[in-house]
């Protein structure tokens, strides 16, 4: 796919700024419980993690990696994904998560051909022990090795060989962008529902995780949307 570059002028998401506001509302969020989110959830490894994905995701942009360009209610829904999918609920407590999804290799067992074939085959795990390996993992959580080889193919990275790897920034923030802008995860995509006609962040969830903690991702949307209003200037608005 082609390659494009936004205007170089500085960042597109101002870190410094952004993650500040981040970190001075975090308790005007919801979180999965739809609770109030406590403000301890921003603690110095969700202020790093928040950090490096900012800086991976200008990176992202700025290199105009397969054609996407910016806009800021695609990249406000993006975050309020991530916050939710990659809560890392125990030590160490993080947003943003680095780290694969929580659980005992028996708790995977759900996903593991010798235990729950049915399932198993949906995800394309069909060696035991996939449902270990092929856990969660990154912002958006991917999850199967039919997963894990289809962003093989699209990044050119082999997860399926080294399923780690999806946790790591430089790799899962290419991962969600990509995911939810070209509907791999479900066949919707951003533009199904954020438009020059319509910015629907409640049907959004389609795109990831059909009716799931919908309303909860679009309050959030909304917020981290006038956040990254307020302290990034360049993210437009307008769909190019």
């Amino acid at each position: 796919m082609k390659e494009v570059n936004i205007k170089d002028s500085g960042e597109l998401i101002v870190i410094e700024k952004f993650v500040e506001r981040f970190k001075s509302g975090i308790t005007q969020l919801t979180t999965g419980e739809n609770k109030k989110a406590p403000a301890t959830m921003f603690n110095k490894v969700s202020e790093s993690n928040l950090t490096e994905v900012c800086a991976e995701m200008n990176d992202y942009f700025k290199k105009g990696r397969h054609g996407h360009k910016p806009n800021l209610y695609e990249i406000a829904y993006i975050f309020s994904t991530a916050f939710i999918e990659a809560y890392h609920y125990t030590n160490p407590i993080m947003l943003f998560s680095n780290l694969p999804e929580v659980g005992s290799r028996e708790y995977f067992n759900e996903y593991d051909i010798e235990h729950n074939p049915t399932k198993a085959k949906v995800l394309g795990n069909d060696k035991p022990g996939d449902g270990f390996k092929y856990r969660g993992r990154g912002l958006i959580q991917i999850t199967g090795k039919t997963n894990y080889q289809r962003f093989t193919e699209i990044l050119n990275v082999n997860f399926v060989k080294s399923p780690d790897l999806v946790s790591e920034y430089k790799h899962s923030v290419p991962i969600i962008i990509y995911g939810m802008k070209e509907g791999t995860f479900t066949g919707k995509k951003l533009s199904d529902y954020i438009n020059s006609s319509t910015i629907d962040y409640v049907q959004a969830r389609w795109i990831v995780n059909g009716t799931n903690k919908r309303e909860i991702l679009a309050k959030n949307a909304k917020i981290i949307e006038n956040w990254l209003e307020e302290s990034s200037p360049e993210i437009l608005k307008s769909f190019q």
